[in-house]
């Protein structure tokens, strides 16, 4: 009788490629981060194991693993060449890029311009497009910045990028209506499209263009006037997304009438440029009913962008984001107000950069009637002056009811050092809910800026202490949904 052998399933090269795929490459942060140690670990376990799992190991490839000491060698990247699906140039030597032979490319980003002896060849780049045509799902390719000609040859080639789903331009020169060819041959896939700095773009360039399965679009203007590039907006119908970057006054009158007439289904706007009152709210204004709003307001929320806002979005608006520029006039407090009051399917309020605004201010301002936001889930309100810094260590328990934090001082009780937070002890909710926990938004720092204990002089006879932080959880005890606030960068959890 012949034995059978049983074969361990560890054995067996496709169980432990998929064992692989649990092993991260990258850190699940908001910038991820290349972490290739443990599965470099799993392939010295054996022969097969290194066979199973280079593919993966070698799947994501930038040049910058080899500013490392302990980076690759040129030899062994062109070797694994073959294996790599994710390649930012970024980095590389043009010498080792010519080499590389990378042929099952789905995500490729490639820069014309790293200094003048760094410099990967046109030629390089347009090959590794072509080697790759039917499998490209995102392109990202940034031109030098003196401004070449745009190589649309290679973009639309003798077949089209037929699985282009995101494309990605910056700093190329055009010239007789080439991008509106380059984007009508990827127009059958596309659905994210970032368009920065591309010079030579005119009047009239899209008229004949449509990308019905571009759902984000992100545009960048640079500092100088580019006429028509906005237009774009008129090519996509089916937008939900629409990022505006500028270093000058973009043109409000014409990107309202875009957006108004051609971006029926959009769902959210941000806006990052210097424009004025009237430009500002003439946009929000011409937009289809948002739920969300993200912007860059030089005008410290104005009336007039404060209407735009309410008239237009009061009743679909779930996320609101707005930052003061440093030059910009004090926030207008009550129309912060006017918005919490309003908006009642608000989910997220974040305000940036309230300087000059005072807890006194906010307390009497927003603290002045209830809420409509009753399913609002995150509050940040950051930059307004505090009327007295106090320190905790990170981490300590704050009772709404004018109990001990976790880590009381030696020898302190509850009647010898009284909350900030006490308004009085008969109004204060002792729902064990309402207590939060401080979590410093800042790493590394040795003290933690917080409000929430007030030292043994001011409970012995100090007579201001700051009120403003107790006012507002008080406020929003009604507001079941919410799990984080952030004041100052101090954030508080709801246990």
């Amino acid at each position: 009788m012949v034995a059978i052998r049983k074969t361990n399933p560890l054995e067996l090269s496709e169980i432990v490629s998929k064992i692989g795929h649990f092993i991260p490459l990258f850190t699940t942060d908001q910038y991820p981060r290349f972490i290739p140690k443990d599965l470099v670990a799993a392939t010295q376990v054996s022969r097969l194991w290194y066979d199973a799992l280079s593919p993966l190991l070698w799947s994501f490839y930038s040049g910058t693993l080899n500013w490392s000491k302990a980076g690759p060698s040129d030899e062994l990247v062109v070797k694994n060449s073959p294996h790599i699906r994710y390649f930012q140039s970024f980095g590389v030597q043009p010498a080792l890029a010519a080499d590389l032979q990378c042929r099952q490319l789905t995500h490729l980003s490639m820069s014309g311009y790293y200094g003048s002896h760094d410099e990967i060849s046109p030629e390089t780049m347009s090959n590794l497009i072509a080697m790759n045509r039917s499998r490209l799902k995102q392109l990202c390719w940034y031109g030098r910045y003196t401004l070449t000609d745009l190589d649309v040859e290679t973009l639309i080639g003798p077949q089209p990028l037929r699985r282009l789903e995101m494309l990605s331009l910056s700093s190329w020169k055009t010239k007789n209506g080439e991008l509106a060819k380059v984007l009508d041959s990827v127009s059958g896939t596309l659905q994210h499209l970032i368009l920065s700095s591309m010079h030579g773009v005119c009047l009239g360039d899209f008229d004949n263009l449509t990308l019905p399965h571009v759902r984000d679009v992100e545009l960048s203007f640079g500092n100088d006037p580019i006429p028509g590039l906005d237009d774009v907006l008129r090519t996509v119908p089916n937008v939900q997304r629409v990022t505006l970057y500028s270093g000058h006054h973009l043109d409000a009158k014409r990107i309202a009438q875009n957006i108004r007439e051609c971006c029926l289904n959009l769902q959210e706007i941000v806006i990052h440029s210097p424009m004025e009152d009237e430009d500002l709210a003439e946009i929000i204004a011409g937009c289809p009913p948002l739920t969300s709003i993200m912007s860059k307001i030089h005008t410290g929320l104005s009336d007039k962008v404060t209407q735009a806002i309410l008239d237009r979005h009061g009743e679909s608006l779930e996320s609101l984001e707005l930052q003061t520029d440093w030059s910009s006039p004090p926030v207008n407090v009550l129309n912060l107000a006017r918005v919490l009051h309003s908006c009642h399917r608000l989910i997220s309020l974040q305000f940036k950069d309230l300087r000059d605004v005072t807890e006194d201010e906010l307390t009497s301002e927003l603290l002045a009637q209830p809420w409509a936001c009753l399913g609002l889930e995150s509050l940040r309100l950051v930059g307004f002056k505090p009327n007295r810094t106090l320190f905790l260590a990170n981490g300590e328990d704050v009772a709404l009811d004018g109990g001990q934090g976790s880590e009381a001082e030696s020898g302190e009780t509850a009647t010898s050092a009284t909350n900030p937070l006490v308004v009085g002890a008969d109004t204060m909710s002792s729902d064990p809910k309402i207590s939060m926990r401080t979590s410093s938004g800042s790493e590394g720092s040795a003290r933690r800026r917080v409000w929430t204990k007030v030292s043994e002089n001011l409970a012995q006879g100090d007579k201001d202490p700051s009120m403003f932080p107790g006012l507002l959880f008080l406020h929003l005890e009604a507001l079941s949904k919410l799990e984080r606030i952030n004041l100052n960068h101090v954030e508080y959890r709801r246990q």
